[in-house]
């Protein structure tokens, strides 16, 4: 009996493909969402995580590490920036070895004949769960399946992510006062604001989270500085040269799909290194005695770099 195999990444797409798709079909769900959709709706599915063997994730971060390993950063310098950078390319290789590892793994225990996918392709924001890219990867990685896609796979591109450049608003501060800056109010941080207040030391903290009301009210008692970063107009186009990557996973090149995937992030990494050089000025104009943070890649590493 042949077996066709819907992969998909969202609940949208098992939605679209049981329209579409009258056949006798098993789905392979790519997230915990989709699972508990197929099961609170009795649809027949794979589980990812009984397909995975023990020794795949072991194998595949010593991948990860020689592919992070051999990166040229281009234009990119500072090291928070070239953290931000590896754990993106980590990020979409992971998720291409997993997809990878489990058709292998349906090829060996089961007979799959064939694979059905939407042919979306959607990029909304780093890491959004809205990104769906599984048809691309199905189809310009498995040669030895045939592969159904019910639509023309063309890359759309839903981000609104508008070049722009920065600047700190610090109006509120006192010129010629030292200060602590604290990089969130996350993982216990609080604490750290008290022991700062009793020592009546001033402390700032960058406004590039969401914080409630209440919160907010309950720090300004503290007497904590909010600063924000601002859009501004950009003046200039900004370029950057991102790294290219040349990359092998157990006999699949996987440069084409990292490099493509790696693009979509231009404009996430130049936005970066716009609000950086925010950041390098406001160093500028106000004295800063510490940084205290948690994270030491992106723009909340950037504050120690």
């Amino acid at each position: 009996m042949s077996k066709s195999i819907c992969i998909v990444q969202n609940i949208d797409e098992i939605i679209y493909i049981l329209n579409k798709v009258k056949k006798q079909k098993i789905f392979l769900p790519l997230d915990l969402s989709t699972q508990l959709y197929c099961i609170n709706n009795k649809i027949k599915f794979y589980d990812p995580l009984k397909l995975i063997n023990k020794s795949f994730h072991q194998e595949t971060l010593v991948y990860s590490k020689k592919l992070i390993q051999d990166l040229e950063f281009g234009d990119i310098s500072m090291d928070s920036h070239k953290k931000e950078l590896r754990a993106l390319i980590r990020f979409k290789f992971h998720s291409i070895a997993f997809l990878l590892e489990l058709i292998e793994q349906l090829k060996f225990a089961d007979k799959v004949d064939e694979i059905i996918v939407t042919g979306w392709d959607r990029y909304y924001d780093q890491y959004s769960k809205k990104n769906i890219f599984v048809s691309d990867l199905v189809f310009n990685l498995i040669k030895d399946i045939k592969i159904t896609s019910l639509n023309k796979i063309i890359y759309q591109n839903y981000s609104t992510n508008e070049e722009c450049d920065f600047l700190v608003d610090d109006t509120n501060l006192e010129k010629n006062k030292e200060y602590i800056l604290v990089t969130n109010l996350g993982y216990n941080f609080f604490r750290i604001v008290m022991s700062l207040q009793r020592q009546k030391m001033k402390i700032i903290v960058p406004f590039l989270f969401k914080i409630s009301f209440f919160k907010k009210i309950i720090y300004n008692l503290l007497k904590v500085k909010f600063i924000e970063l601002k859009k501004t107009k950009s003046l200039n186009s900004s370029q950057i040269t991102l790294p290219k990557i040349k990359f092998i996973y157990k006999g699949k090149d996987l440069s084409k799909i990292l490099n493509s995937r790696l693009m979509q992030e231009k404009k996430n990494i130049i936005k970066l290194k716009n609000q950086s050089k925010a950041i390098d000025n406001f160093f500028k104009r106000t004295k800063i005695k510490l940084v205290i943070t948690n994270l030491s890649r992106g723009i909340f590493g950037y504050f120690i770099d």
